[in-house]
């Protein structure tokens, strides 16, 4: 070793001790692997918790998040359900009653009112199902967008965990394979 370093063998030897007492390579190398796969090993077991840690935080959110939608679509129903009926009031109030309206009927006007409020019914009831349309729609983006967050966080720790597994327990190299010898 003097030679490699440059360096006299009593400063060597005062540096790291007497020789005998020096591990061999192959000691080293075997204590060396011992805690790269503790450590390994404690990586993982943290991967592990922080996964099961996302999985019950997004389990909660997807939770709040259907709470919360399903209140939507309750508000939504409700409005739409007094806004039907005030609106159905304002029509039938066109329309007329008692005697005007028989004498509508007779003259040809009550016709058109009739058809014009119908139409409009049908109107509210086309706008209040693109409203419930839009409302469905746009929950359901914010579902899936949950979702994918959720999904890509867990296929980043997966792949984690894979390399680390893969540094745990690497595949033989060309080199470290023991030469076969046929006969």
């Amino acid at each position: 070793m003097s030679r490699w370093t440059g360096r006299k063998n009593k400063e060597l030897q005062a540096k790291l001790g007497a020789p005998s007492s020096l591990s061999s390579a192959a000691e080293v190398k075997a204590d060396i692997k011992q805690q790269v796969q503790a450590k390994a090993e404690a990586l993982l077991d943290e991967i592990k918790s922080e996964m099961d840690r996302r999985r019950s935080a997004f389990e909660q959110e997807r939770r709040n998040l259907i709470a919360r939608q399903r209140q939507e679509r309750a508000r939504l129903k409700q409005a739409q359900e007094l806004r039907a009926i005030a609106e159905k009031r304002e029509r039938q109030s066109r329309l007329p009653t008692g005697l005007k309206a028989l004498w509508f009927r007779l003259t040809g006007r009550y016709a058109p009112i009739k058809k014009a409020i119908e139409a409009e019914a049908e109107a509210s009831r086309a706008r209040d199902q693109s409203e419930r349309q839009a409302l469905v729609h746009r929950q359901l983006n914010d579902h899936r967008k949950l979702t994918a967050d959720h999904r890509r966080k867990l296929d980043r720790d997966r792949l984690t965990a894979s390399a680390l597994r893969h540094q745990q327990n690497p595949p033989a190299s060309f080199h470290d394979r023991q030469p076969q010898i046929s006969r």
